[in-house]
């Protein structure tokens, strides 16, 4: 204290204002594990107590089971006396599958399946079918997969499980050769219909932007990197873009930046990016994309609050500035997730009743009404999990 030359008055106000700042944080985190222990507890007794609903949750396990697992069978089991003679085909060309165009979809849940563009079997719409990545390819094409790790790789579209009864296709990780603790946040199609003059924006955690062009990704190995990450950094969103489109990123602080492509230079795949977003603090970035006409942004908090906020609430800016607050925080601490595209188009992956970090079966529209920038998030009736189109 003497030798800060503090009175006693400064050094106390001094040492006690962390101390009570940190004991608020405390008690607060030990009031919200309270309550969801006191959940935890009250789902299980009813649990205990009821035999409906025992019922219902091994049935929802089991569906759970055969959307990860229940692929349809490729083989085919005959008795004896139905097997034919079988005879080599003269063409081998007769035995090939058709380059027919299909779309290939990538769930919230990471499960990735393939679809024909015409005459798909429809089914009980459900927890896999909130998509994060649809895109129209072709049997034969090569598809890139970009992943959190900055890497592409690759698969023929034929290899992709088709979406057939209560499979959604198979886990990604079951389909590339992605590391643990790695996930597919985009699928490109280089050579495919969706492409024209579009490149490949990606943006990353910790607020870094960067364009590739498609075409560098034809012929780049399998797990080649697209994007060289720094430290611990991972790519959170990957979406083909014009020179005319804006991008807008949020950051875990509430802030979001909305800025042209345009400055966002183009560069090949094993370069760094530029600063997409200033961050602040330990602030990390948990959502982008393209800010449409029509377009909201979704966002929701640590407390299971949640806001939808209209695109032109977020005037376009110059890259690597700190943005705009979207929400303003009360006991919130950080946004989870942050999701932008078209309020009709955005479907809820939610949490269960008495299990609120367990997906719901059922997934809801987004029914959030827009509010201006700036203000306070609502509690929602269900945890919101993940948001994405719908399949159906």
């Amino acid at each position: 204290m003497e030798s800060f030359d503090l009175s006693e008055i400064q050094a106390t106000t001094i040492l006690e204002m962390p101390l009570r700042r940190l004991t608020a944080l405390e008690t607060q985190k030990l009031i919200d594990e309270q309550a969801e222990l006191l959940a935890r507890i009250d789902g299980y007794e009813k649990l205990l107590g009821s035999e409906q609903r025992r019922r219902t949750l091994v049935l929802k396990e089991l569906e759970e089971m055969v959307g990860l697992y229940g692929h349809e069978r490729r083989t085919l089991i005959l008795g004896a006396d139905e097997v034919e003679e079988f005879v080599f085909a003269d063409d081998p060309v007769a035995l090939e599958i058709g380059d027919d165009p299909c779309v290939l979809t990538l769930s919230s849940t990471g499960l990735m399946g393939r679809e024909p563009i015409e005459g798909a079997k429809r089914g009980t719409f459900g927890r896999h079918d909130v998509l994060t990545a649809r895109i129209l390819s072709s049997n034969h094409a090569t598809v890139s997969a970009i992943t959190s790790g900055g890497r592409a790789c690759t698969v023929q579209g034929m290899e992709v499980p088709e979406v057939a009864g209560r499979s959604r296709g198979a886990a990604a990780s079951e389909i590339f050769s992605i590391e643990r603790g790695e996930s597919v946040v985009a699928l490109v199609d280089p050579a495919g219909p969706e492409v024209g003059d579009r490149a490949l924006l990606l943006v990353t955690r910790d607020g870094v932007a960067k364009r590739v062009a498609v075409e560098d990704l034809i012929g780049l190995g399998d797990g080649r990197p697209v994007i060289k990450l720094k430290g611990t950094d991972r790519v959170v969103a990957a979406m083909l873009c014009t020179d005319a489109d804006h991008v807008v990123m949020i950051a875990s602080d509430a802030q979001a930046l909305r800025a042209p492509v345009e400055t966002i230079s183009i560069q090949g795949p094993g370069a760094g990016g530029v600063a997409g977003i200033k961050l602040k603090g330990d602030a990390k970035v948990v959502g982008a994309g393209l800010a449409a006409t029509g377009a909201v942004i979704l966002t929701v908090t640590d407390t299971s609050t949640a806001k939808v906020t209209d695109i032109d609430e977020i005037p376009a800016k110059g890259r690597g500035g700190g943005g705009l607050r979207l929400t303003k925080f009360g006991k919130e601490r950080r946004l989870d997730l942050a999701a932008v595209g078209p309020p009709a188009m955005l479907t809820l992956l939610v949490g269960q009743e008495d299990a609120p970090s367990k997906p719901d079966n059922r997934p809801e529209p987004l029914s959030i009404e827009p509010t201006k920038r700036d203000l306070t998030s609502k509690k929602t009736d269900r945890r919101i999990l993940a948001a994405g189109e719908g399949r159906w």
